[in-house]
């Protein structure tokens, strides 16, 4: 029997990006999946089948509109394949709640339809968290294949293994770009890949793509197959190396991006702990760590000159300028249509403090925290360049670093304590930068408010600023032997393969305390390293990032709102 060449046909799903996100989802309902399922019937009988493998998510959300039952049809004769995750999100960024939820839709499709999905997708993202393991071996998934961002380091791993939390495990395979082939011995695996949002293949390029890979495969049967197929046919598992440590995310910076976005995002995700969903959330909640934050900013805002706030406010484009931020307030309204549904009262307020209630001192003394400014430079691009990307063409230049950035040295900037008020057994804070720094890069004032286990910090009147920048909050005293909490699940910050330098935390814990950020999601164990992907990690020194923008596409780019950062500070007993 010859050896078979499995061809999976797919495209690469941005929900954002390309477009405004409805946009693109509306091509796929009314263009992409019924060329698809056109095409698969046209060469249903032929030499050249055609499989279309999505996510679940764009199967689930095309079966709620097919009013005629073609799409119902194209899944149970098999044009249509779905695997078992939506789409690409940052896992880091989910609650087990959400993650469980987006798993549920490939589950209820199984029922649906008699099938049984055991193999999953990721693309683009270079990181996952294994906290989701548990999770995807409760539902029978076997499989996963993530394929990393040609411009974006491919963690340090085998590429095929056994990833292994507790007693759970799954098959991975990593490679370094969207899929490539590969010959796995009774099989070769190949992905047929159109890129983003470019939705299926003709007939004719079908036909074309047979035909190539007959040529280079000619003594190998070549057909069209589903992932499912490739997790059922791997062969000795058992043999494959063995990898029990967390996989960090490289790109999980852009949740830094938009502080309002991710503090009512982590309010709706409390709620849903301890509430149960209650409604239908896969076209709102689901879609906030979807890995796409708004239009390509190469593409639709191609500047290289704008970057101070007086340039931001003389920008001559309008135009230009309210589409792209269009695209981010789309992103961010996921979160509002999430509160809505589930009846939840945005909580975010920015409201300044009543000073009249409270006592002035004159003796602020320790904080007992650090806020800090981060204005980064072209040396720290230039070292980006060269330790992080794989490639430098004109596409990954434009949307890793900042193009154009003028010429000024960067720094640290400390805040400093200008008052200090006092109302029982609570302090507030006003804090300030040097007037020169802050009027430079519109940075905005603080007010800091403390209590034994609560701190609580707003920033008022930043300016909307294109210079790379970002905003950290150090806790004094607690420096050592850190946890990171994700989905639940404790890891170690010295056990992270890829990058443990930023993650995305629900919370953190040393022997001494645990800390909960509950407005924002990103975390520094080893020190204020954006932009430092190979910096050494042997000195602990947990920051919290409450904002940056160090990349030049997919995330906003700047924010220009009043911000509110909450913490829970819980001493552990001794």
């Amino acid at each position: 029997m010859k050896k078979e060449v499995l061809m999976i046909f797919k495209t690469h799903l941005d929900i954002g990006f390309t477009d405004y996100s409805a946009n693109i989802v509306k091509k796929y309902l009314e263009i992409y999946i019924p060329n698809a399922i056109r095409v698969g019937y046209e060469l249903k009988d032929s030499d050249t089948p055609f499989i279309w493998t999505v996510g679940s998510w764009l199967i689930n959300k095309a079966l709620k509109e097919d009013k005629s039952g073609i799409v119902e049809k194209a899944v149970a004769d098999g044009i249509l394949n779905w695997h078992a995750l939506p789409f690409t999100t940052h896992t880091e960024l989910m609650s087990r709640e959400l993650f469980d939820y987006g798993l549920d839709i490939s589950a209820k499709l199984d029922e649906r339809f008699g099938k049984k999905t055991v193999a999953a997708k990721m693309t683009d993202v270079p990181g996952h968290t294994a906290a989701m393991i548990p999770s995807m071996c409760a539902r029978g998934v076997e499989f996963l294949h993530i394929g990393v961002n040609p411009a974006t380091p491919v963690p340090d791993l085998p590429p095929m293994f056994r990833w292994k939390k507790g007693e759970n495990e799954i098959v991975v395979m990593y490679q370094g770009d969207y899929g490539q082939a590969v010959d796995l011995g009774n099989f070769v695996l190949y992905f047929a890949h159109t890129g983003d949002n470019l939705g299926p293949q003709s007939a004719d390029e079908i036909r074309s793509i047979y035909a190539q890979v007959q040529k280079e495969y000619s003594d190998c049967s070549v057909r069209a197959a589903t992932l499912n197929e490739v997790a059922q046919r791997l062969e000795n598992v058992d043999a494959l190396p063995i990898v029990e440590k967390e996989i960090g995310d490289t790109w999980i910076h852009g949740a830094g991006t938009d502080p309002m976005k991710i503090s009512r995002f982590k309010n709706v995700l409390r709620h849903i702990k301890e509430n149960g969903i209650s409604a239908d959330i896969s076209d709102n909640l689901l879609l906030v760590p979807e890995h796409t934050w708004g239009m390509d900013v190469k593409t639709f805002f191609h500047d290289d000159k704008n970057y101070s706030h007086e340039d931001m406010e003389k920008f001559a484009d309008k135009d230009k300028r309210e589409k792209i931020e269009k695209s981010w307030l789309e992103q961010r309204n996921y979160v509002s249509s999430a509160e809505k549904l589930l009846g939840i009262a945005p909580c975010y307020n920015t409201e300044a403090y009543d000073l009249s209630e409270w006592e002035e001192t004159d003796d602020p003394k320790d904080t007992g925290f650090e806020l800090c400014w981060q204005i980064f430079d072209n040396s720290d691009y230039d070292r980006y360049k060269k330790t992080y990307m794989r490639c430098h063409l004109d596409w990954a230049i434009w949307d890793f670093t900042k193009a154009g950035l003028p010429d000024y040295v960067g720094g640290i900037y400390k805040a400093q304590v200008t008052k200090a008020y006092k109302k029982a057994d609570t302090v507030l804070y006003r804090l300030e930068f040097e007037k020169e720094i802050a009027e430079k890069y519109g940075l905005p004032y603080f007010y800091a408010k403390l209590s034994d286990k609560n701190l609580e910090i707003k920033w008022f009147g930043k300016k909307a600023s294109r210079f790379p920048q970002a905003c950290w909050l150090k806790i004094k005293n607690c420096d050592e032997n850190w946890q990171i909490c994700k989905m639940d699940e404790w890891f170690d910050v010295k056990d992270v393969i890829g990058s443990p330098l930023i993650c995305a935390a629900e919370k953190v814990k040393n022997k001494d305390v645990v800390i909960e950020p509950l407005d924002s999601a990103l975390v520094a164990p080893f020190g204020k390293r954006l932009l430092q992907y190979n910096a050494d990690r042997l000195c602990e020194d947990m920051n919290f990032n409450l904002y940056n923008n160090i990349w030049n596409t997919n995330f906003p780019m700047w924010y220009s709102d009043d911000a509110l950062y909450r913490f829970e500070i819980r001493p552990l007993k001794k």
